[in-house]
């Protein structure tokens, strides 16, 4: 990601909610560095959704505050009208899939309930590119937890690995062959994945398989295929994520109705 795109997700977006810095202590020593979106609401206000977005690759180190910037980037202009809570965090590890990322992202879910009015059924997962990696990963070992999973630019990962080059290599390896065994965990996952016929990182034969073949084995998914547009042209991608919007009011309403009918609270 160019210093250009970064310097313009730190700068304020009309529409969307201040986002601050935060930090959160680890148990075991460590902390996690994140960025958290959080609409002022009354007194009286329902609880409101969560959605943690998982930042895109980075090299060397991961810079300090990049989960903030990518927040500012992408995810906070195209899903602002939830008025959900978003937080980003810095991944701790070479990978998403890393099991001390897992833990730690694990963790920051938890603390933000904590103190945060949040809605327990409306929990999303979402990434870009290697962020999109460790959302397949974080939606098919905790789909009691995810309401909902969002990848974009991104293939499916569904086993540690310590970065995103070999992620790419293992998606590879996933979905090759003529049969793809998927995990039951994500045939009941409603997932959106966004990708564009454009990607030269990603191919985007990649990304469709994987939706016909989740799809075929009973999964719930669907597709957005761009045109035109390339891996690091993020920016691009905020119109496209902003669909996703109806797309998981839907998903609640419908959840929410099938809840009542079976007289679950």
């Amino acid at each position: 990601m160019s210093a250009f795109w970064l310097m313009l997700s730190a700068m304020a977006t009309p529409g969307v909610s201040e986002i601050r810095d935060a930090v959160l202590s680890l148990d075991g020593g460590g902390e996690l560095r994140y960025g958290i979106s959080a609409p002022e609401v009354g007194e009286d206000a329902p609880a409101r959704p969560l959605v943690l977005a998982l930042h895109f690759g980075w090299q060397g180190e991961v810079p300090a505050h990049y989960g903030r910037n990518f927040l500012g980037l992408l995810v906070a202009p195209a899903l602002g009208d939830l008025d959900a809570v978003i937080v980003a965090p810095d991944c701790p590890e070479g990978s998403w899939t890393h099991p001390r990322s897992e833990k730690a992202l694990l963790a920051l879910i938890e603390d933000v309930r904590e103190t945060h009015d949040v809605d327990p059924r409306r929990i999303v997962v979402a990434g870009f590119s290697a962020g999109a990696m460790g959302t397949w990963f974080m939606a098919s070992r905790h789909p009691d937890l995810f309401s909902a999973a969002i990848p974009l630019a991104g293939p499916p990962v569904l086993r540690s690995v310590p970065d995103a080059g070999s992620g790419l290599r293992e998606a590879e390896r996933f979905l090759r062959g003529r049969r793809v065994k998927w995990p039951p965990t994500l045939q009941e996952t409603p997932i959106l994945a966004i990708h564009s016929r454009g990607d030269e990182l990603v191919s985007f034969e990649l990304v469709d398989k994987a939706v016909r073949t989740l799809s075929a084995a009973g999964g719930r998914i669907e597709l957005i295929a761009l045109e035109g547009v390339g891996h690091f042209e993020t920016p691009r991608y905020v119109e496209h994520l902003a669909r996703a919007v109806p797309w998981l009011r839907e998903i609640w309403r419908m959840e929410s109705r099938s809840g009542d009918s079976s007289g679950r609270e």
